[in-house]
């Protein structure tokens, strides 16, 4: 399955509409998500702000306390504007990193997002953090107390600075592959990507198996269920033929659309032959396939 990485910041408000959102909508597109808790603090001390420009840019602070009640009326989530903002996400941060990989990641992630954005709660406080890894099975001293750590407060501060080395300059960020997507409004665009590329890197793996030839390596393997019975013989003798002159002789199965597709590109890169795509069609009927 491949991924998108998901870059986030739990101070975010709009980090809060893509990480309640990403988990369901990552497993419908077969996408698997890579969790990147960060730091936008010293991304924007880098561009001269002091805290985020929702707060330094009043009208567009407005806006944005408006657009984050009809988002979350729009996806159905709890939202109550916080008191403080932007919280100190620190503390939440680094026991993400340490979560990294394990059952808890998503739901604490989760949680703190939900503590913040939903209730109004200091995420900054260890009494409230402490609570909702307690309400996760997670000894919450232990790991608040690693949080503390020097190894845990270095790569806190690795993974911000990573973010900045890739060109992140605010949160959600999403990356399929090294293509970037900014904005929880492009989720949805991240997720696409990836699923494109995965489906033009199995196209690729496949065509690179069909040209292989007599050379020694399978062809990709083709279903042999069908609800529609054997298929179109014509198309099974088609095949039959291009399968012995590739020296891959057995049984040709059922036939599948890919297979059609073999009869009209192999013949056509055949020197001196041609394929009428009319006669094919006539002879072919595609309601006998399933897809």
């Amino acid at each position: 399955m491949d991924t998108i990485e998901f870059w986030f910041d739990f101070g975010s408000n709009y980090s809060y509409l893509s990480m309640m959102r990403i988990r369901g909508l990552a497993a419908a597109a077969g996408v698997r998500v890579v969790p990147r808790p960060f730091l936008l603090g010293p991304i924007f001390k880098a561009q001269g702000w002091e805290t985020s420009p929702f707060v330094l840019q009043e009208a567009k602070g407005r806006y944005v306390w408006r657009d984050m009640e009809r988002q979350c009326a729009k996806y159905g989530l709890r939202w109550r504007r916080p008191s403080v903002f932007p919280r100190n996400g620190l503390l939440a941060a680094r026991i993400a990193l340490q979560g990294e990989g394990t059952a808890w990641e998503f739901a604490f992630c989760e949680q703190v997002m939900l503590a913040n954005f939903a209730d109004d709660r200091d995420i900054g406080d260890e009494a409230v953090i402490g609570a909702i890894l307690a309400g996760l099975g997670v000894d919450g001293g232990a790991v608040i107390e690693a949080a503390r750590s020097e190894a845990c407060k270095s790569a806190l501060r690795a993974r911000s600075a990573a973010a900045q080395a890739r060109g992140i300059f605010g949160a959600p960020t999403f990356f399929a592959g090294d293509e970037m997507f900014w904005g929880n409004d492009r989720l949805e665009d991240a997720l696409r990507e990836q699923a494109l590329r995965h489906r033009q890197d199995e196209r690729q793996g496949r065509e690179g198996n069909q040209d292989a030839g007599p050379a020694g390596v399978p062809e990709v393997e083709r279903p042999t269920h069908h609800r529609h019975g054997l298929g179109n013989q014509q198309a099974r003798v088609a095949l039959a033929g291009i399968q012995a002159e590739r020296s891959a002789p057995g049984p040709v199965g059922r036939i599948t659309p890919l297979d059609l597709i073999d009869v009209v590109l192999l013949h056509l890169r055949r020197p001196g032959r041609t394929i009428s795509l009319a006669r094919l069609a006539e002879n072919i009927h595609l309601r006998d396939f399933s897809h």
